[in-house]
């Protein structure tokens, strides 16, 4: 932009100056025209005073003055015209002639000359100075034609030259328009743009659009770098353009994401998710090719979907859709279950008004005594409008949207509610725990909001035991620790949700001032364990046992897995063998019940 400004300036500045030179110039040919002229009269003046017994001195002088500067001027031109070769001839020639004329004039003052030959001269003279001065004409004219064709070449060749540059930058601004800076391929935009324009021209339901990812890119970037990362996308890049076919289309979407345009034929999807692994396998060993995949979202395109809904349903499919050997389709499966995902968020507020949201609690029982210590409270739905749901069909939901807040503390109300009826009818358990999101927990009025909740129900602190789990710590573990120790400090207990599902454990262990750790179901949801799941189990309880915390293992279903886990030291269990999750209602005459058995 700032050399095509330069050149456009350089131009008309040229333009203006050829024609500031043009302007002096004819003024200057003006001029040599005129002084032409005064040597022709001049002379002629000065022959007509000899012939009348007069001298003309000055007007001779004038003559010859104006005779050597015209011929010196002349002379000393750089550059010299036919034309300009014409008229010094012709200065020449007038200023021999002239010498004549004064030759004899000198005779005539000598009593010598003749007045017939002076007349003679003087005619010849007349002659030749006129010559002079049409030379100088047709000289001036010349060179202003010269000089204005010179000048339109040069306008209408740096016009040319504008227009060029502007046409070049016009295509290198839609190159750069349409190029992904990394692959070099086309970009989104002209991703876009492309296949709207090859869909226009093609059969209806004849193209499918795809979009991919790599699992778990972003530990390749901090594991290997950003160079390595780069690598890979760009020979993914590479791999999907070797894929495509003529008609079809492959762009760079961001990050580790592509999108394609390929024809709706059997197994074209599958071939390319097939060719897109095997390349992720090429770039290091086994084991990484099983954390590293490639993800595709497919979309079909049929009657008037247009090109970016295709791109966005695609899209949808890979983020929220179940995926097939990598592949995710975007039918009306899908769209049912888009559907019920948006009537679920949808119906979040007046479920929580008009209480459909209910307590149920399972019981957790000392695998030593068999009694009745504690129970955790569970969230069920129970909606008009949806039927009845388990949490794992709308808690990630509100987690995702942040729902989730108002959920938990609405839970956290009619947990209180029901412990203190449970303990006024000589039927609560020593304990009860309470999940909490991590959204919830890192609000800064929590504590403050947990302390004045369970105070207004009148239940002591200690009695409520506050489950987090590990993934609470992945936003900003060290603010999440003095949050759960102001937390203990205060009077409550923290229990360790779900561990030994993350990588993290017993780092946490270490900060964290933990009184209860559940073991996560899948620690016995095997069957029976090997020798060394047993002895990771066994070091994991007596780990827990020496730092003075309890532990509780859920998904206890078996009398062996009970008796098992309580060889092992394990001091609670919680599963389907003892109770399922029961509404809160029923739960004192649960207790009532089992309390009578065991006696």
């Amino acid at each position: 932009m700032k050399r095509r400004n330069l050149i456009i300036i350089a131009a008309w500045f040229l333009g203006a100056m050829l024609l500031l030179c043009l302007f002096f110039q004819m003024q200057s040919y003006a001029g040599i025209i005129n002084e032409a002229g005064v040597i022709r009269g001049g002379a002629q003046r000065v022959a007509k005073m000899e012939l009348m017994g007069e001298h003309a001195d000055k007007t001779a002088s004038r003559v010859d003055d104006l005779l050597n500067d015209i011929s010196e001027d002349e002379n000393n031109r750089p550059l010299k015209s036919p034309a300009t070769l014409d008229f010094i001839e012709k200065i020449d020639a007038t200023r021999v002639q002239w010498n004549l004329m004064k030759d004899e004039i000198a005779a005539l003052d000598a009593g010598e000359g003749s007045t017939e030959r002076l007349l003679e001269l003087s005619e010849r003279h007349f002659e030749l100075a006129d010559e002079m001065v049409y030379a100088a004409q047709a000289r001036a004219e010349q060179d202003f034609a010269a000089s204005f064709f010179f000048g339109l070449v040069l306008i209408l060749a740096a016009t040319s030259l504008v227009l060029f540059l502007e046409r070049s930058s016009m295509r290198h601004e839609k190159m750069a328009y349409r190029t992904d800076l990394l692959t070099k391929g086309i970009n989104l935009a002209a991703f876009e743009g492309d296949a709207t324009a090859l869909l226009a021209g093609s059969k209806a339901d004849s193209y499918l659009v795809a979009y991919t990812n790599i699992t778990n890119f972003r530990i390749i970037n901090e594991s290997y770098g950003h160079d390595a990362g780069d690598r890979i996308i760009i020979e993914t890049g590479e791999l999907l353009e070797e894929s495509c076919s003529d008609n079809e289309l492959c762009a760079h979407a961001n990050a580790d994401h592509f999108v394609l345009l390929v024809r709706d034929v059997p197994g074209r999807i599958r071939s390319i998710a097939d060719k897109l692994q095997r390349r992720l396998q090429g770039q290091g060993n086994a084991s990484a090719s099983e954390v590293f995949r490639f993800g595709i979202g497919v979309c079909r395109i049929s009657g008037s979907m247009g090109v970016t809904e295709a791109i966005s349903n695609a899209t949808a499919a890979l983020k929220e859709g179940k995926l097939e050997d990598g592949i995710a389709w975007y039918d009306s499966a899908f769209e049912e279950t888009l559907r019920r995902r948006n009537d679920i968020v949808r119906h979040m507020s007046e479920g929580i008004q008009d209480n459909e949201f209910k307590l149920y609690l399972q019981p957790q029982i000392d695998l030593n005594t068999n009694e009745v210590v504690g129970a955790e409270a569970l969230c069920r739905w129970d909606s008009k409008a949806l039927g009845f749901l388990m949490p794992d069909g709308f808690i990630p939901l509100f987690e995702k949207n942040g729902h989730i807040v108002d959920l938990d503390h609405y839970m956290l109300e009619r947990a209180c509610e029901a412990y203190r009826d449970l303990a006024a009818a000589k039927a609560a358990p020593a304990t009860f725990a309470v999940n909490f999101s991590r959204n919830t927990i890192i609000q800064q009025s929590f504590a403050e909001r947990l302390g004045e909740t369970v105070s207004r129900y009148g239940i002591e602190r200690h009695r409520l035991e506050i489950e987090v789990t590990e993934t609470v710590f992945s936003v900003d573990e060290n603010a999440v620790v003095s949050i759960v120790e102001t937390l203990h400090s205060q009077g409550f207990r923290i229990s360790m949700d779900d561990f030994g599902t993350g990588y993290s454990s017993l780092s946490l262990l270490r900060k964290l001032p933990i009184d209860v750790l559940k073991l996560d179901r899948r620690f016995i949801s095997q069957g029976n364990a090997t020798p060394r799941e047993a002895r990771v189990l066994q070091g994991i309880i007596d780990l827990s046992r020496d730092l003075g915390i309890a532990t509780v293992c859920e998904g206890i279903e078996t009398p062996e897995q009970a008796e098992s886990l309580r060889d092992l030291g394990c001091t609670v269990g919680q599963g389907y063998l003892f109770a399922r999750p029961m509404p809160a209602s029923d739960f004192a005459a649960f207790r009532k019940a089992w309390d009578e058995a065991e006696r």
